[in-house]
């Protein structure tokens, strides 16, 4: 089978996009076909982060599937969302700059924002800004998120680390990644920083399993604890490994409730090619 990949980056996060009309997968199949998707299109510039594949439907604008590289689904990915508008935009999906489309369980909405994309998110399923984490004995005061995907942010003073130190930050985090006892679904883990140009942040990725690009449901989670714990002011802007800018803004109640939370960066076509499967 030959299958024409497009490869995007959403604020320097890498995916492989499949228009799937072209081609009717099952979901068994796409899921199947993932691992060795990211093995091909590999080059020395471009390691992908996800997979998706969009197709048509009647209740939305069009639908979503994504895979995290191991094959594994089910999550939200903000990121992936965002390209997946900028994908269905320029290949006939839509023609217009407000769509809807279903992806991870739930319906999302976004917006052409000059060279942007905004994403309209779902209120979080879980906020805890005040989750203590035993590390080997050493509690780590963090927060616990989920936002359709699960996230653990830790700012790296809390950590004990600098920042800048991945290799501590990469074997820490796999610690606790793997800490099924106290995250059955397993966790992606987010180091930040405050600093003068805005919300340093890195994630280090479940079912990727090392630090990405950027991550847009990270970012979400991220903004959410740097404004309770830290009391940074919204909109917040968020700087990944990339050096793409994300930006983050919610609605905050004074019941505490999350709502109204937008994802905005860039979203763009790198190139694309043919692939045999």
């Amino acid at each position: 089978m030959k299958l024409k990949i497009y490869n995007m980056s959403g604020a320097g996060n890498l995916f492989n996009v499949i228009d799937n009309r072209d081609y009717a997968l099952s979901q068994e199949q796409m899921a199947q076909l993932v691992p060795e998707i990211v093995i091909l299109t590999r080059t020395e510039n471009f390691l992908s982060e996800g997979v998706m594949f969009l197709d048509n439907s009647i209740e939305y604008d069009f639908v979503v599937n994504f895979y995290n590289t191991d094959g594994t689904s089910g999550m939200m990915c903000g990121n992936g969302g965002r390209c997946a508008v900028r994908f269905a935009k320029d290949l006939n999906f839509v023609a217009k700059d407000k769509v809807s489309f279903f992806m991870a369980g739930n319906n999302y909405k976004a917006r052409f924002k000059d060279k942007n994309i905004v994403l309209s998110m779902p209120e979080p399923i879980k906020v805890n800004t005040k989750f203590e984490y035993d590390f080997d004995g050493e509690i780590i005061k963090c927060g616990l998120f989920d936002v359709g995907s699960d996230h653990v942010v830790v700012k790296d003073t809390n950590m004990g680390i600098h920042f800048n130190d991945d290799v501590n930050f990469i074997e820490i985090a796999r610690k606790i990644r793997y800490d099924f006892g106290t995250f059955p679904r397993g966790v992606n883990v987010n180091l930040i920083s405050v600093s003068d140009s805005g919300l340093n942040i890195k994630t280090y990725e479940r079912g990727i399993e090392r630090i990405t690009g950027a991550c847009g449901t990270g970012s979400v989670s991220a903004a959410i604890y740097a404004h309770i714990a830290e009391n940074l002011p919204l909109p917040i802007k968020l700087i990944p490994p990339s050096g793409s800018e994300l930006y983050v803004n919610f609605v905050h109640s004074a019941t505490s409730n999350i709502s109204e939370v937008t994802l905005e960066g860039a979203a763009a076509f790198l190139d694309e090619n043919e692939i045999t499967i």
